[in-house]
């Protein structure tokens, strides 16, 4: 098979529906002279989504010939710890602790306005929230993520950042926000410069690397990251599919 949908548990258990992510797992041209046999398994499927390289102009044909919709740009974006430009350490970030989930779990689901299911139109906006709380959630119930990190003012926790370790101290920011009446206050920089700096494995060191996607709607991530020292590196479309 030269593709294969695999179920989202996470989005089906949230979004009470059947969801799928499209694999293309060889070449396109397998997908496209079985194009019956493929839209056959689509239409038994409630929503999918796929993520396709910018330059993949064939398969990005193909997913808009078959209800396929253009939802999001994702611009990713690297950094080494050479080329990293450091700030001044800030006494109000720090580590999460298990007593932090009840509102962080809430400040995930007010913070996110440009992620993919506030953009899709056919997700309510209770549903976009709660993807958003639910994966911040996920991190306090053991199920995802390896650093959660928070911002706090007079006390309160205003800000949030998880990161997932993907192995020899090259870490991936997952899910960063900053409630709006906290933002552009520099909190944002703060908390990845403290990932930066105090990440790293005790058995390896330092981190090496830092990696992060986000939506090209998102000006101001985009300048955040530019301005800490990330660099371009790979852009991809995100599809996604509603059977009606």
């Amino acid at each position: 098979m030269h593709w294969v949908f695999k179920e989202d548990k996470f989005l089906s258990d949230v979004l009470n529906r059947d969801c799928f992510v499209l694999e293309i797992k060889e070449n396109l041209c397998g997908i496209i002279e079985n194009a019956n046999q493929f839209r056959i398994s689509l239409m038994e499927k409630s929503f999918v989504y796929a993520k396709v390289s910018a330059d993949q102009i064939t398969a990005i044909r193909f997913l808009e010939t078959n209800r396929f919709n253009l939802i999001d740009t994702n611009v990713s974006f690297s950094v080494d710890r050479g080329g990293f430009r450091k700030i001044p350490a800030d006494e109000t970030i720090r580590f999460a602790r298990p007593e932090d989930a009840s509102s962080t779990t809430v400040l995930a689901g007010e913070v996110f306005t440009f992620s993919r299911f506030h953009l899709d139109p056919k997700f309510t906006t209770e549903e976009a929230r709660r993807v958003k709380s639910e994966w911040v959630s996920n991190f306090f119930r053991g199920k995802r993520g390896d650093q959660f990190i928070v911002a706090e003012v007079q006390k309160k926790i205003v800000g949030f950042l998880q990161m997932l370790e993907r192995g020899e101290n090259n870490w991936i920011i997952d899910l960063i926000g900053v409630h709006q009446d906290h933002q552009r206050k520099g909190l944002g920089a703060k908390m990845i410069n403290f990932a930066m700096e105090n990440c790293g494995s005790k058995t390896e060191g330092e981190v090496k690397t830092m990696q992060v996607g986000t939506q090209l709607a998102n000006g101001s991530s985009l300048r955040l990251y530019e301005r800490l020292g990330f660099r371009y590196s790979h852009s991809a479309y995100v599809f996604h599919y509603h059977n009606t």
